[in-house]
């Protein structure tokens, strides 16, 4: 019996070996391959890291832990740890949850609608690969409904040539969608400010106020958290985010929505 229980340890330790090392590549690759670091990269490390480090050196661990529980002051760290490692798996849990929700938040079909293309990084004058994502989700739907209008979200950062909403219309009108449908914002340096702008372009021309949010599945929920506050009626059609990157941006909306919520 002891001996199935020790073989059961050891599996349990190598499934969290194995786990933690993926998932520590799995954020890790962005950095070593496109220099991408944020808030979700350094979550994703953290957390995987710590479980690899626990599969590891769990014989070691479990004897010091016992030692610090035997004083107040370790039991009440010890539980306080456990309180708030629960907690935080429950609100990203319920945030992925909303975030999923939202990516299937089609439009409707027989209602007018305004399409809203987020703006993001510009490499100088070409789009960065999450902005064409973006932009081949707009024009499929763009062609899918050719009543729709469009506005074009995103300013010029410091280390862009040109807008991005620029960017976007020249891309757009490139692969054969009617520049009279394209309105450009070129104002905007956040995602609140792409839709208080965009919202000013549609009230001033008279375009259907029923919007349809175009930008990555990762970004949807928390983008309609920031349209629904300037009362603004939205939908969503999603861009695909590359396998490699969405674990990165998918983990930084966590503390993206968290702050929304908040403040």
């Amino acid at each position: 019996m002891l001996k199935y229980k020790n073989h059961t340890i050891e599996i349990k330790r190598l499934i969290q070996v194995a786990s933690g090392l993926v998932g520590f590549l799995f954020f890790f690759a962005p950095i070593l391959l496109g220099g991408i670091f944020n808030i979700g990269t350094a979550a994703g490390l953290l957390g995987f890291g710590g479980l690899l480090a626990w599969g590891l050196f769990r014989p070691k661990i479990l004897p010091w832990l016992q030692n610090v529980r035997e004083t107040k002051k370790g039991r009440l760290f010890t539980s306080l740890f456990c309180v708030l490692f629960c907690g935080g798996l429950l609100l990203v849990t319920a945030e992925s949850a909303l975030m999923v929700r939202a990516v299937v938040n089609g439009p409707p079909e027989d209602v007018p609608v305004t399409v809203v293309v987020l703006g993001c990084r510009v490499r100088g004058t070409a789009p960065s690969k999450a902005m064409r994502q973006r932009l081949a989700a707009a024009e499929a739907f763009l062609r899918d409904r050719p009543d729709a209008v469009c506005v074009l979200s995103g300013g010029k950062g410091e280390d862009e040539e040109i807008a991005e909403a620029d960017c976007m219309y020249r891309e757009l009108t490139a692969a054969g969608i009617d520049p009279g449908r394209l309105y450009r914002e070129d104002r905007s340096t956040s995602t609140r400010e792409n839709f208080l702008f965009s919202q000013s372009i549609i009230k001033d021309n008279g375009l259907p106020e029923t919007v349809v949010v175009v930008t990555n599945e990762y970004h949807q929920y928390r983008a309609g958290l920031i349209a629904k506050a300037l009362g603004l009626t939205t939908y969503a059609i999603s861009a695909p985010s590359g396998v490699g990157l969405l674990p990165t941006y998918w983990a930084r909306e966590w503390f993206g929505i968290l702050y929304e919520w908040i403040w």
